[in-house]
């Protein structure tokens, strides 16, 4: 799968921090351009679908994305689209004016909702980022060089998380290493797992 930027909006939010909506398509050609997103005046909101419940840690998000069709927009027929076809990627600009990736997921095809009067009119679109679905996925028994239920915690989460195929980067944040680790590592590189205590 090779994503493209197919449409994008930049905006800012009431403090004024500057806001990137873009939606990627699965085999875009990037040389046809990247088309005008028209949003509203609350365009995107992001919702973690998590209960504080302690034993599932994994918290699902779903972003919703409100735009206007107007006489000059051309989008597409989103409905239309395969699974994953198209991508949501919300970033924010930083001090020193890079965007940064906030939130990235699949659209929800069956989720299309426009509401087709005269223009201008509002397309409300919705994607999921994959990871409340986790639970739906068997846990893979090997890790990447093939051993059976051998080596480090960080290899079963990069091999779970490839269930959802959106190449997010892993960031760990503690500091936590086991006595005389190398310095850079951390608990989840170095905790090696072997069968009856992974299970």
């Amino acid at each position: 799968m090779a994503y493209a930027v197919k449409f994008r909006l930049e905006f800012e939010d009431i403090l004024g921090n500057g806001k990137r909506i873009e939606i990627l398509q699965d085999g875009y050609d990037i040389n046809n351009g990247i088309n005008d997103l028209i949003g509203t005046d609350d365009p995107v909101s992001i919702t973690w679908d998590q209960d504080d419940n302690f034993y599932n840690p994994i918290i699902g998000s779903t972003c919703q994305i409100n735009l206007f069709v107007t006489d000059t927009t051309n989008y597409d027929d989103f409905y239309d689209a395969d699974e994953r076809e198209y991508k949501i990627r919300v970033s924010y600009k930083d001090s020193g004016g890079t965007y940064r990736v906030y939130w990235e997921g699949w659209l929800l095809v069956d989720q299309f909702q426009e509401a087709v009067t005269s223009t201008p009119y509002e397309l409300t679109l919705k994607g999921y980022d994959g990871l409340g679905s986790l639970d739906g996925f068997t846990q893979p028994l090997t890790n990447s060089s093939g051993n059976q239920l051998a080596g480090v915690f960080m290899v079963f989460i990069h091999e779970i998380l490839e269930n959802i195929n959106l190449g997010f980067d892993i960031y760990v944040s503690n500091d936590i290493q086991k006595d005389g680790a190398i310095t850079g590592y951390n608990v989840y590189d170095q905790a090696s797992c072997g069968a009856s205590s992974f299970f």
